[in-house]
Protein backbone atom coordinates (compact mmCIF):
# COMPACT_ATOMS: atom_id res chain seq x y z
CA UNK A 1 0.00 0.00 0.00
CA UNK A 2 1.15 3.70 -1.20
CA UNK A 3 1.39 6.11 1.67
CA UNK A 4 1.48 8.71 -1.22
CA UNK A 5 -1.25 10.67 -1.73
CA UNK A 6 -0.41 12.26 -5.12
CA UNK A 7 0.41 8.63 -6.52
CA UNK A 8 -3.64 7.45 -5.53
CA UNK A 9 -4.53 10.94 -6.94
CA UNK A 10 -2.76 10.08 -10.28
CA UNK A 11 -4.00 6.79 -10.44
CA UNK A 12 -7.36 7.45 -12.00
CA UNK A 13 -6.52 9.62 -14.68
CA UNK A 14 -3.18 6.80 -15.54
CA UNK A 15 -6.52 4.38 -15.88
CA UNK A 16 -8.67 6.69 -18.06
CA UNK A 17 -5.26 6.65 -20.22
CA UNK A 18 -4.95 3.12 -20.81
CA UNK A 19 -8.34 2.82 -21.25
CA UNK A 20 -8.59 5.11 -24.09
CA UNK A 21 -5.58 4.81 -25.60
CA UNK A 22 -5.83 0.36 -25.45
CA UNK A 23 -9.62 1.16 -27.28
CA UNK A 24 -8.51 4.17 -29.72
CA UNK A 25 -11.47 5.74 -31.51
CA UNK A 26 -10.42 9.48 -31.09
CA UNK A 27 -12.34 12.34 -32.51
CA UNK A 28 -11.13 16.20 -32.10
CA UNK A 29 -14.53 17.04 -29.75
CA UNK A 30 -15.56 13.69 -28.36
CA UNK A 31 -15.37 13.08 -24.67
CA UNK A 32 -13.06 10.60 -25.39
CA UNK A 33 -10.43 12.78 -26.49
CA UNK A 34 -11.87 15.63 -23.65
CA UNK A 35 -10.85 12.80 -20.61
CA UNK A 36 -7.55 12.31 -22.37
CA UNK A 37 -6.63 15.84 -22.30
CA UNK A 38 -8.26 16.14 -18.71
CA UNK A 39 -6.20 13.44 -17.14
CA UNK A 40 -2.80 14.34 -19.19
CA UNK A 41 -3.16 18.10 -17.68
CA UNK A 42 -4.01 16.78 -14.17
CA UNK A 43 -1.15 13.74 -14.27
CA UNK A 44 1.42 16.93 -15.31
CA UNK A 45 0.39 19.35 -12.92
CA UNK A 46 0.30 16.20 -10.20
CA UNK A 47 4.12 15.47 -11.50
CA UNK A 48 5.00 19.36 -10.89
CA UNK A 49 3.04 19.60 -7.40
CA UNK A 50 3.87 15.84 -6.62
CA UNK A 51 6.37 16.75 -3.04
CA UNK A 52 3.68 19.63 -1.97
CA UNK A 53 1.33 17.42 -2.45
CA UNK A 54 2.66 14.58 -0.17
CA UNK A 55 3.87 16.99 2.72
CA UNK A 56 0.42 18.38 2.89
CA UNK A 57 -0.94 14.67 3.23
CA UNK A 58 2.10 13.89 5.83
CA UNK A 59 1.33 16.25 7.88
CA UNK A 60 -2.19 15.66 8.46
CA UNK A 61 -1.91 11.68 7.95
CA UNK A 62 1.51 10.59 8.85
CA UNK A 63 2.58 6.96 7.56
CA UNK A 64 3.12 4.50 9.48
CA UNK A 65 6.96 3.91 10.50
CA UNK A 66 8.65 1.04 8.46
CA UNK A 67 8.74 -2.08 10.61
CA UNK A 68 12.15 -2.41 10.12
CA UNK A 69 12.66 1.10 11.34
CA UNK A 70 10.48 0.44 14.41
CA UNK A 71 12.61 -2.57 15.15
CA UNK A 72 16.04 -0.67 15.10
CA UNK A 73 14.11 2.16 17.25
CA UNK A 74 13.16 -0.22 19.51
CA UNK A 75 16.29 -2.03 20.33
CA UNK A 76 18.22 1.20 20.10
CA UNK A 77 16.89 4.21 21.39
CA UNK A 78 17.02 4.62 25.57
CA UNK A 79 14.63 7.18 25.12
CA UNK A 80 11.88 4.84 23.50
CA UNK A 81 12.48 2.61 26.25
CA UNK A 82 9.97 4.01 28.94
CA UNK A 83 7.48 5.50 26.82
CA UNK A 84 4.12 3.75 27.27
CA UNK A 85 2.33 2.59 24.42
CA UNK A 86 0.69 5.82 23.49
CA UNK A 87 3.47 7.30 23.77
CA UNK A 88 5.51 5.22 21.82
CA UNK A 89 2.54 5.33 18.75
CA UNK A 90 3.06 9.28 18.69
CA UNK A 91 7.04 8.99 18.22
CA UNK A 92 6.79 6.59 16.03
CA UNK A 93 4.36 8.68 14.01
CA UNK A 94 6.27 11.69 13.91
CA UNK A 95 9.58 9.76 13.46
CA UNK A 96 8.03 8.51 10.02
CA UNK A 97 6.53 12.09 9.33
CA UNK A 98 10.00 13.50 10.18
CA UNK A 99 11.64 11.33 7.90
CA UNK A 100 9.02 11.51 4.95
CA UNK A 101 8.80 15.21 4.86
CA UNK A 102 12.15 16.79 5.75
CA UNK A 103 15.04 16.66 3.07
CA UNK A 104 17.85 14.09 3.50
CA UNK A 105 21.10 14.43 1.11
CA UNK A 106 24.51 12.27 1.73
CA UNK A 107 27.37 14.52 0.00
CA UNK A 108 29.88 12.25 -1.19
CA UNK A 109 31.36 12.80 -5.11
CA UNK A 110 27.52 12.83 -5.79
CA UNK A 111 23.93 13.75 -3.61
CA UNK A 112 22.91 10.46 -2.43
CA UNK A 113 19.77 9.86 -0.32
CA UNK A 114 20.74 8.98 3.24
CA UNK A 115 20.11 5.85 4.45
CA UNK A 116 17.24 4.89 6.40
CA UNK A 117 18.77 4.46 9.63
CA UNK A 118 20.77 7.06 9.90
CA UNK A 119 18.05 9.57 8.62
CA UNK A 120 16.27 7.62 11.75
CA UNK A 121 18.82 8.71 13.98
CA UNK A 122 18.18 12.91 13.00
CA UNK A 123 14.87 12.09 13.17
CA UNK A 124 14.87 10.60 16.54
CA UNK A 125 16.86 13.06 18.02
CA UNK A 126 14.83 16.11 16.26
CA UNK A 127 11.42 14.61 17.61
CA UNK A 128 12.35 13.62 21.04
CA UNK A 129 12.70 17.04 21.91
CA UNK A 130 9.20 18.02 20.61
CA UNK A 131 7.35 14.76 21.89
CA UNK A 132 5.65 17.12 24.52
CA UNK A 133 4.63 19.32 21.98
CA UNK A 134 1.86 20.46 19.43
CA UNK A 135 3.78 21.80 17.03
CA UNK A 136 6.56 19.12 16.09
CA UNK A 137 8.13 19.48 13.11
CA UNK A 138 10.63 22.58 13.01
CA UNK A 139 8.60 24.02 10.15
CA UNK A 140 11.20 25.78 7.84
CA UNK A 141 14.34 23.98 8.62
CA UNK A 142 13.63 21.38 5.60
CA UNK A 143 17.30 20.62 4.78
CA UNK A 144 19.65 18.05 6.38
CA UNK A 145 23.17 17.57 4.31
CA UNK A 146 25.22 14.46 5.69
CA UNK A 147 29.30 14.38 4.85
CA UNK A 148 30.97 11.32 5.67
CA UNK A 149 33.82 13.25 7.44
CA UNK A 150 34.37 16.71 8.72
CA UNK A 151 33.90 19.51 6.63
CA UNK A 152 34.67 23.45 6.46
CA UNK A 153 31.79 25.94 5.24
CA UNK A 154 32.42 29.61 3.99
CA UNK A 155 30.85 30.59 7.75
CA UNK A 156 33.04 28.07 9.76
CA UNK A 157 36.17 27.37 7.73
CA UNK A 158 37.70 25.25 10.53
CA UNK A 159 36.87 21.56 10.14
CA UNK A 160 34.16 20.60 12.00
CA UNK A 161 31.22 18.22 12.44
CA UNK A 162 27.76 20.07 12.81
CA UNK A 163 26.41 23.41 11.87
CA UNK A 164 22.83 25.23 11.26
CA UNK A 165 23.20 27.36 8.37
CA UNK A 166 20.18 29.72 9.84
CA UNK A 167 20.17 32.22 6.38
CA UNK A 168 19.41 28.35 4.61
CA UNK A 169 17.94 27.15 7.89
CA UNK A 170 19.87 24.22 7.05
CA UNK A 171 21.63 21.65 8.81
CA UNK A 172 24.83 19.89 8.75
CA UNK A 173 26.54 17.04 9.95
CA UNK A 174 29.38 14.54 9.89
CA UNK A 175 27.87 11.13 9.34
CA UNK A 176 30.66 9.29 11.26
CA UNK A 177 30.47 11.41 14.78
CA UNK A 178 26.26 11.47 13.92
CA UNK A 179 26.58 7.54 14.62
CA UNK A 180 29.16 7.73 16.74
CA UNK A 181 27.45 10.05 19.00
CA UNK A 182 23.72 8.54 19.09
CA UNK A 183 25.52 5.31 20.34
CA UNK A 184 28.74 6.40 22.51
CA UNK A 185 27.21 9.85 24.14
CA UNK A 186 29.83 9.77 26.66
CA UNK A 187 32.42 9.23 24.47
CA UNK A 188 31.68 11.57 21.48
CA UNK A 189 29.55 14.45 20.81
CA UNK A 190 25.82 13.34 20.06
CA UNK A 191 25.66 16.03 16.97
CA UNK A 192 22.30 15.54 15.76
CA UNK A 193 20.69 16.10 19.80
CA UNK A 194 22.82 19.44 19.76
CA UNK A 195 21.68 20.70 16.53
CA UNK A 196 17.96 19.74 17.16
CA UNK A 197 18.25 21.78 20.71
CA UNK A 198 19.97 24.87 18.71
CA UNK A 199 17.43 24.56 16.07
CA UNK A 200 14.44 24.51 18.48
CA UNK A 201 15.87 27.72 20.24
CA UNK A 202 16.31 29.77 17.07
CA UNK A 203 12.86 29.31 15.84
CA UNK A 204 11.03 29.60 19.20
CA UNK A 205 13.38 32.47 20.70
CA UNK A 206 10.81 33.56 22.51
CA UNK A 207 9.80 31.39 25.26
CA UNK A 208 10.60 31.14 29.35
CA UNK A 209 13.92 29.74 29.02
CA UNK A 210 16.32 29.81 32.17
CA UNK A 211 18.50 32.48 32.73
CA UNK A 212 22.01 31.66 31.37
CA UNK A 213 23.73 34.60 32.45
CA UNK A 214 25.04 33.82 35.82
CA UNK A 215 26.23 30.55 34.27
CA UNK A 216 29.69 30.17 32.07
CA UNK A 217 29.64 27.36 29.55
CA UNK A 218 32.05 26.01 31.71
CA UNK A 219 29.74 25.96 34.34
CA UNK A 220 27.38 23.82 32.87
CA UNK A 221 29.99 21.36 31.30
CA UNK A 222 31.37 20.52 34.54
CA UNK A 223 27.97 19.84 36.20
CA UNK A 224 27.00 17.45 33.43
CA UNK A 225 30.62 15.84 33.38
CA UNK A 226 31.12 17.04 29.86
CA UNK A 227 34.30 18.17 27.82
CA UNK A 228 33.63 21.67 26.66
CA UNK A 229 36.60 21.49 24.45
CA UNK A 230 35.11 18.32 22.39
CA UNK A 231 31.74 20.15 21.77
CA UNK A 232 33.35 23.56 20.64
CA UNK A 233 35.40 21.41 18.37
CA UNK A 234 32.77 19.89 16.95
CA UNK A 235 31.32 23.59 15.98
CA UNK A 236 33.97 24.17 14.63
CA UNK A 237 34.24 27.82 17.31
CA UNK A 238 36.06 28.75 19.83
CA UNK A 239 32.78 29.47 21.72
CA UNK A 240 29.51 27.63 22.79
CA UNK A 241 26.00 29.52 23.28
CA UNK A 242 25.22 28.63 26.78
CA UNK A 243 21.73 27.85 26.45
CA UNK A 244 22.15 25.70 23.94
CA UNK A 245 24.87 23.88 26.25
CA UNK A 246 22.33 23.92 29.37
CA UNK A 247 19.36 22.49 27.42
CA UNK A 248 21.69 19.81 25.32
CA UNK A 249 23.11 18.91 28.90
CA UNK A 250 19.32 18.42 30.12
CA UNK A 251 18.15 15.95 27.40
CA UNK A 252 21.39 14.39 27.12
CA UNK A 253 21.53 13.57 31.07
CA UNK A 254 18.74 15.21 32.87
CA UNK A 255 19.19 13.48 36.13
CA UNK A 256 22.59 15.71 36.01
CA UNK A 257 20.76 18.97 34.95
CA UNK A 258 18.23 17.91 38.16
CA UNK A 259 20.66 17.70 40.61
CA UNK A 260 22.56 20.99 39.27
CA UNK A 261 19.41 23.21 39.75
CA UNK A 262 16.41 21.86 40.23
CA UNK A 263 14.84 25.32 39.10
CA UNK A 264 16.06 25.53 35.97
CA UNK A 265 15.60 21.41 35.19
CA UNK A 266 11.83 22.75 36.00
CA UNK A 267 11.31 25.42 33.87
CA UNK A 268 13.18 23.54 31.15
CA UNK A 269 10.41 20.64 31.67
CA UNK A 270 7.45 22.91 31.69
CA UNK A 271 8.88 24.09 28.01
CA UNK A 272 9.08 20.65 26.58
CA UNK A 273 6.28 19.66 28.47
CA UNK A 274 8.16 16.62 29.36
CA UNK A 275 7.25 13.85 31.95
CA UNK A 276 9.79 12.83 34.28
CA UNK A 277 12.86 10.93 32.27
CA UNK A 278 15.35 12.00 35.41
CA UNK A 279 16.46 8.39 35.32
CA UNK A 280 16.89 7.99 31.67
CA UNK A 281 19.92 8.40 29.61
CA UNK A 282 20.01 9.73 25.65
CA UNK A 283 20.48 7.37 22.61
Amino acid sequence: MTHSLSRLIAFPFAIILIFAFSYGGFDFTGPKTIAVLFSLIALTLIYVFNAQINIWWWKRRPPPLDKALRSWVARYSKFYAPLNNEEKEIFETRVSAFNHIKNFTLKVEREYQLEEDVKTIISHEFIRITLGLDEYLYDGIDHFVVYNHAFGSPEIPALHTMELYWEDKVVILSKEQLINGFFQPELYVNTALFMAVKSFIMLYPRLSYPEVVSLTPGDIADAHGIVLEVIIAALGVSWVNRLDLLVFCYWLYPDRTASFDPDRYEQLAQIFNRFDLSESTTG
